[in-house]
């Protein structure tokens, strides 16, 4: 489905700009095969139409490839004729110019659609990220407090002396700027100690983009790093903090590890490659579902649990 109002073009026949800076995730191209499934395509991919960049798309390549993974024949477009240096300008401002959101309205907007039951995922907003709004929409109806002012924190540290490698003694507490999945920063923070049990919530590669909390809100974006990585790099990576912990810990020590339905399969694989014993996927049931577009709404998280060899546990029941 197309929107008549513009022309169309046959897909075949367009060709992606070679220097696009555009990442092109799995998560959104499905995002927007859903949004393109039930709203059409009311907003035209932009073409060039100069003599030396004929058909190439200047805006809208995600859409193309979602509309092709659909089986669509045509996309409506519009049309710049534009030298190679303007081309390249106009597909960064495309892509780049955006104005902030009013979080108080975008939390009510989507308060009244998942009241309404309807399937936000079209949107482009994941079910993290409607989590956080309606956490928003809550904070709008408690009671004031002074908002935490980020920027004013910022400019007080005149001279930031954290350097990777470092670690700050806290009372009987060890902090590190460094990095879990190495190794050799994890026994230089545990400096010849071993720990008793680790508790764990890594990323889980959903590409969640989140929202530094300002006081009320959720102002500020930004990007939890690791958390769209390739298969392969995720791999790795899991594969890299699972084994550091192992060695952080002492024999028969606990580990626990927080993980969504996507990443449980890997780390499941991973806790007995890295030489743990998996002991039991505990459940901590939350006070109300977890909104998102599936049938059957998540109203709890999944906690798995390990040990490092054979040790005794005490025989709880895995619902918290």
């Amino acid at each position: 489905m197309t929107d008549k109002t513009y022309p169309t073009i046959t897909i075949t026949s367009l060709r992606f700009a070679e220097y696009n800076p555009r990442k092109v995730s799995r998560s959104v191209i499905e995002q927007l095969k859903r949004s393109l499934t039930e709203f059409g395509c009311p907003v035209p991919v932009v073409i060039n139409t100069h003599k030396d960049r004929k058909n190439v798309v200047v805006g809208g390549e995600k859409r193309v490839r979602a509309a092709t993974e659909l089986g669509w024949t045509e996309v409506p477009y519009s049309t710049v004729s534009l030298p190679l240096e303007k081309e390249k300008a106009l597909n960064l401002a495309l892509n780049k110019i955006e104005d902030q959101w009013d979080e108080e309205k975008l939390a009510q907007v989507i308060t009244d659609l998942t009241q309404s039951d309807f399937d936000i995922s079209i949107t482009g907003f994941n079910e993290v990220e409607v989590s956080n709004l309606l956490d928003t929409t809550m904070l709008l109806e408690a009671e004031d407090e002074k908002p935490w002012d980020t920027e004013e924190e910022i400019r007080q540290i005149t001279d930031p002396i954290s350097k990777y490698g470092e670690v700050y003694q806290i009372g009987p507490h060890r902090l590190m700027c460094g990095d879990s999945t190495n190794p050799e920063d994890v026994k230089k923070l545990m400096d010849g100690k071993s720990a008793d049990m680790v508790f764990t919530d890594p990323p889980y590669n959903v590409a969640h983009t989140s929202k530094e909390k300002q006081g009320k809100f959720h102002t500020e974006k930004g990007i939890i790093l690791g958390d769209d990585q390739s298969q392969e790099d995720f791999k790795k990576f899991t594969e890299g903090f699972f084994n550091s912990m192992r060695e952080a810990l002492k024999p028969g020590g606990i580990i626990y590890v927080c993980t969504g339905y996507t990443s449980y399969p890997l780390f499941y694989y991973q806790m007995f490659n890295s030489g743990f014993v998996f002991s039991s996927a505990n459940v901590w049931v939350k006070p109300s579902f977890a909104v998102g577009w599936s049938d059957y709404k998540k109203q709890y998280e999944q906690i798995m649990k390990g040990k490092r060899g054979k040790g005794k546990t005490k025989a709880e029941s895995i619902i918290y």
